[in-house]
């Protein structure tokens, strides 16, 4: 996969799980596709509830950190969501393998099957 074009590639696990929910939530307003309409609305809403629920486990597990989230959007195009996808999926897999906290990768694999559920969505017309 072409890392040069990966929106993520730079940022921590904190940051890719803003990023994603923010970033489909620009997409969800742009998109003139009503099933994608609705499934980058359905990604956007569970993450958000799934990423506080991570983020809060990991300053318990680890304590808290003081996080830049200085980060930079794209417009919608069209494919755009299935490809930011295949992205976020290796992000959470490449952070999964520097946590050694057990509940911590299990929310990490539930985000996962977000993920890719939503990527079948997004084949639907």
């Amino acid at each position: 996969m072409d890392t040069t074009l990966n929106p993520l590639s730079e940022l921590d696990l904190f940051q890719c799980l803003e990023h994603a929910h923010i970033q489909f939530k620009f997409w969800h307003h742009e998109t003139t596709s009503y099933a994608e309409h609705n499934a980058t609305g359905g990604f956007y809403d569970s993450l958000a509830d799934m990423s506080d629920a991570l983020i809060e486990t990991y300053i318990g597990c680890y304590g808290r950190t003081n996080e830049d989230f200085g980060m930079k959007f794209r417009a919608y195009t069209e494919g755009c969501t299935t490809k930011y996808l295949e992205f976020f999926i290796e992000k959470m897999k490449q952070h999964q393998e520097e946590i050694k906290e057990s509940a911590i990768n299990n929310m990490i694999d539930e985000i996962v099957a977000l993920a890719k559920k939503t990527k079948y969505l997004l084949t639907l017309k």
